[in-house]
């Protein structure tokens, strides 16, 4: 091997440092499909084209991280226990989402929910109060 190469194979870039930077990449892609789904799902009346997109995006996003989830759990993976939690706690919020799309949350059970973990928020006001 001659001096050039070894040269750069020691000014390679650490294992960890290309792990690391691959996860926050991955995590900012995350951020921004989340911030989109609460924009354009979540708190508006979405078109059925667009819950088709969001579909289809949102099985992608799950399928990446489900890889990505058994990558950092990889004993040999460089970086990857520090950021296994956050993978993890990510894959629970989209496969929330994913059930969500699936099984949609009916008004009364909204209602339901909203009276027994938020009973005394202002602004929440009681069926049976509208009724009397």
């Amino acid at each position: 091997m001659n001096a050039g190469v070894t040269t750069e194979l020691e000014e390679a870039p650490a294992a960890s440092a290309i792990t690391e930077k691959f996860l926050r990449g991955w995590m900012d892609a995350c951020d921004s499909f989340r911030a989109w789904e609460r924009r354009e799902i979540s708190l508006s009346e979405p078109t059925e084209k667009t819950v088709a997109q969001y579909r289809k995006a949102l099985k992608w996003m799950l399928r990446l991280t489900r890889l990505v989830d058994a990558q950092v759990n990889d004993p040999d993976f460089p970086a990857g226990r520090q950021f296994a939690p956050e993978v993890k706690g990510r894959l629970i919020q989209l496969q929330y989402s994913w059930d969500a799309l699936d099984n949609p949350m009916g008004p009364e059970e909204a209602d339901s929910l909203i009276a027994q973990y938020f009973p005394d928020e202002p602004g929440l006001v009681d069926k049976a109060e509208l009724t009397n």
